[in-house]
């Protein structure tokens, strides 16, 4: 990783600008209907998010992280409390495990 960041050549500002100002026109197509999904166009906002993103992921260097977990305690909380608040509304494990990050944050500021 460390030789990737040294390696990385930040662009210049007027490339920069450009994948901004690079949205296609789009026009007010219907959706396209496949046999398993259906294609929906695009806005301008969100052509323009989307090469942004593909950008960044482009030039800026990467890394990932794979963690393994035992959550059977967690998932017996959830269901616990989903038994709890029946089925109005559920609580996902992604909701647990972002409280549960906050919760950490908050105890270990730093």
């Amino acid at each position: 990783i460390a030789d990737d960041v040294r390696e990385y050549i930040p662009i210049n500002e007027s490339s920069a600008a450009s994948v901004g100002t690079t949205a296609a026109t789009v026009s007010s197509a219907a959706p396209v209907e496949h046999e398993n999904h259906t294609d929906y166009p695009l806005n301008e906002s969100s052509i323009a998010t989307a090469n942004l993103l593909a950008h960044s992921k482009q030039t800026i260097p990467h890394y990932y992280l794979t963690v393994d977990v035992t959550l059977d305690s967690l998932l017996k909380l959830r269901a616990t409390l989903n038994e709890a608040i029946g089925e109005d509304a559920q609580i996902s494990l992604n909701d647990l495990l972002i409280k549960a990050s906050a919760c950490a944050m908050k105890s270990c500021p730093s």
